[in-house]
């Protein structure tokens, strides 16, 4: 059976990145991808929502001029992960929505380029997350809290070489946020879909103390309008909800835990 040729790959290019999200491409055509790939230097590709697979990975791990791959939704298992972890010059990676688990993870953190990381979703657990923060390279995570258990939130809250963090759904007890206050390198952290009464003050409260400039997404749950700046230094949190905007914490935790 003959291979479908893929839309003209030239017109999906701009400055070096290539954009071939949505396109039902199958690990079959990633050869010519891959072609393609080499030959213009391309940096950046996206394969979202697609179906490469673990074999495609395969392909794609010859790539040396890629630092950016987005194969978010394609059916890939460790292998697959396993394969990409191989890419010399790769330096962001989202391989969120793959059934990549512990194996791919551990895989993964074998990689001496990779500094951003998205495995939301990817069916991970303790082992594969304490792999992942025991890279030193990699500076930005983004990862499913309902995936993160004590000794792997610990793993991250001690990384002193994680920079951005994305913890969605994963509520902080007490214990937790005493490891957050310590950290010293976190500077911009998304904490939606994990407020509740309980910890709303005090992660504010270890955000701002600890850090000189970070940001927090504070969700309640469904209802993505809790978002703020904290600045240390001023002691001014701006939250925009409509054309509203808020003078102070106070007024803000205020208006915050009437919502929650």
């Amino acid at each position: 059976m003959q291979t479908r040729k893929i839309i003209n790959l030239k017109e999906l290019t701009r400055d070096q990145e290539l954009d071939l999200s949505s396109q039902s491409i199958s690990a079959s055509q990633v050869k010519e991808i891959v072609e393609y790939v080499k030959k213009h230097k391309i940096k950046s590709l996206n394969l979202e929502n697609n179906n490469i697979g673990d074999e495609g990975c395969e392909l794609l791990k010859n790539c040396n001029s890629l630092t950016n791959l987005n194969v978010t939704a394609n059916n890939i298992g460790p292998e697959g992960a396993a394969q990409l972890s191989l890419m010399a010059s790769l330096e962001i990676l989202d391989i969120s929505h793959n059934s990549i688990e512990d194996e791919g993870a551990v895989a993964l953190s074998k990689s001496k380029s990779l500094n951003q990381i998205d495995v939301t979703f990817c069916e991970i657990g303790e082992i594969g997350i304490i792999g992942l923060m025991a890279n030193k390279f990699i500076e930005k995570l983004f990862v499913e809290g309902k995936d993160i258990g004590e000794l792997s939130l610990k793993a991250i809250f001690e990384n002193d070489g994680l920079l951005s963090l994305s913890l969605r759904g994963k509520a902080l007890d007490p214990d937790s946020i005493q490891l957050l206050n310590k950290n010293e390198s976190l500077t911009d952290i998304n904490l939606s879909w994990n407020l509740n009464k309980l910890n709303e003050k005090e992660i504010k409260g270890s955000i701002a103390r600890n850090k000189d400039q970070a940001k927090a997404f504070l969700a309640k749950q469904g209802d993505l309008i809790n978002s703020f700046f904290v600045n240390p230094h001023s002691s001014i949190v701006k939250e925009y909800v409509g054309q509203r905007v808020y003078k102070n914490a106070e007024d803000m935790e205020s208006s915050i835990a009437n919502k929650l």
